[in-house]
């Protein structure tokens, strides 16, 4: 093969790989950083405009309602599930492990025409008894999480 032939080649095959990397990578990063922006709305859905407030704590301290208020234009649906987060001696809050299995929290509840939507969610089940603490409740309706005003077990 004639030299100059396989210098070209080398050169096309060392500047390939660096075409991709300074043109093609920061093209596919730009369309992802640009999605990701989007994430905090659905539809003009601001999470801002929702609060979720802990109603109704049983006496036995293993349960509660709570009730996500959403005033946007079009409320979403919220599922069943939801995390407890504990706050630490050191001011930090953190996930609670949850041993049980939870299948049953496939359901999903639908808000009324106010945009209100009330759960019943039983910690006890998922979590067990909860020591003395404050604690909230994490909901994610698939893009955001929010999370419940502060409650005392």
């Amino acid at each position: 093969m004639n030299r100059k032939i396989k210098i070209g080649i080398s050169i096309i095959i060392i500047i390939i790989p660096f075409i991709f990397i300074y043109k093609i990578i920061p093209i596919i990063k730009e369309k992802e950083s640009t999605n990701n922006q989007n994430t905090h709305t659905i539809n003009n859905w601001d999470k801002e405009k929702v609060t979720i407030k802990i109603n109704n704590i049983s006496e036995d301290k293993k349960e509660a309602i709570i009730i996500i208020e959403d005033k946007n234009d079009i409320p979403v649906t919220w599922d069943m599930s939801f995390v407890i987060q504990k706050l630490s001696e050191a001011n930090v809050w953190y996930k609670l492990k949850a041993p049980a299995r939870t299948e049953f929290l496939n359901k999903v509840v639908s808000p009324n025409e106010l945009g209100i939507t009330k759960i019943e969610i039983n910690w006890y089940n998922i979590y067990g008894e909860l020591s003395k603490g404050t604690y909230r409740i994490i909901k994610n309706n698939g893009f955001i999480s929010l999370y419940s005003e502060p409650f005392e077990i």
